[in-house]
């Protein structure tokens, strides 16, 4: 059993004392980092303090930067993952920072609320506008056309939404959420394997009280995706 932990920022995440956040995050909640790499497969081991070459952005001098951390390790459970991010992108460009975690879950598994506190953790260290919890088996990623990428994929067992969706006065959530330092986070079922979770006439109610054109469906004249500032992440959005 997999589970997923993906988030969507538009916040610069280049320098490298937020890349040591990230691993200080993960190493308090027993996950410690072994492998790491700019690519698949990840063969290189970890090592602290040789973070800032992983975490460094690559590209042509003068043009936007990537940066593909990729790692993996052990502790609580065995995991994996990848944090993308971008730095003086072209304007008008609309991609937005990636943070993925996979975990693997065994027979033994920590309480709900242990999954539920990582992922609050990492959605405040990713100050993201939007990200879920779920099972790898009910996300597929390749589900929707590209076009459709800055809408909400569909809902999950943990939704994470930023003050970008909640600023907005036709947002509204119709399950009670806990408050977070920025934004909401609306939990569906008792566990991430809960069987509602896979019940899609019940997950088309909730989305239909949410309003189907956040997750662009429904009458395309009521599509919705928040104000997102990405030039927070061009090259004319930055102070050089």
């Amino acid at each position: 059993m997999k589970l997923t932990y993906s988030y969507r920022a538009l916040t610069d995440w280049g320098d490298v004392l937020r890349g040591q956040s990230f691993i200080d995050i993960l190493e308090s909640a027993g996950l410690k980092v072994e492998g790491v790499d700019g690519k698949e497969p990840i063969k290189k081991e970890f090592k602290a303090g040789a973070l800032s070459e992983h975490w460094a952005g690559r590209g042509l001098p003068g043009q936007h930067s990537t940066c593909y951390f990729l790692f993996k390790g052990q502790g609580k459970c065995k995991f994996s993952g990848m944090v993308t991010w971008h730095r003086d992108l072209p304007e008008e460009s609309t991609y937005f920072n990636s943070l993925n975690v996979w975990l693997s879950i065994g027979k033994s598994r920590p309480d709900p609320v242990w999954f539920l506190d990582l992922g609050d953790r990492l959605f405040g260290w990713s100050q993201a506008y939007y990200g879920f919890i779920s099972l790898d088996t009910l996300y597929d990623p390749l589900h929707r056309p590209a076009a459709k990428r800055l809408f909400i994929p569909k809902l999950f067992w943990a939704n994470y939404f930023g003050q970008d969706y909640l600023s907005c006065s036709d947002f509204r959530l119709p399950v009670p959420a806990a408050d977070l330092p920025t934004g909401k986070r609306m939990v569906l079922g008792s566990s991430f394997d809960d069987p509602c979770l896979a019940d899609e006439t019940y997950l088309s109610s909730v989305a239909e009280e949410i309003g189907l054109g956040w997750f662009g469906e429904g009458n395309a004249d009521e599509y919705r995706i928040p104000d997102l500032d990405f030039a927070l992440l061009w090259r004319s959005g930055r102070s050089l």
